[in-house]
């Protein structure tokens, strides 16, 4: 019973992002998950209790690829199922050495 409405809390918990481009639009960076879902997406995860959403999006980027894009990041987002919120950054270079520093969320 506390494990159900734990996992139903963990539902309501809001999710932002990041969709991060080159320049000139000629490639975007996803990432791949790992465990129940191997789902292809941007990296993404929940937000902690006293962050904007721009925040946990340019943490989350970090942990999962391993850089900062808070110099690229825009206030331009997109928000889907009204739970996730993906905010653009242009300009990022692609040649950048991607690494996670996340167990078991990134393959």
């Amino acid at each position: 019973r506390d494990y159900a409405a734990f996992k139903a809390y963990k539902q309501t918990i809001r999710v932002y992002g990041t969709m991060m481009f080159s320049r000139g639009f000629t490639h975007c960076l996803l990432v791949q998950q790992q465990g129940a879902s191997t789902a292809i997406t941007f990296p993404k995860g929940k937000k902690s209790k006293n962050e904007t959403g721009i925040e946990c999006a340019i943490r989350e980027t970090r942990e999962e690829v391993g850089i900062d894009i808070s110099d690229k990041i825009t206030d331009i987002s997109v928000t889907i199922f009204d739970k996730i919120t993906l905010y653009f950054a242009f300009n990022v270079d692609m040649n950048l050495c991607f690494k996670t520093s996340t167990r078991n969320e990134i393959s």
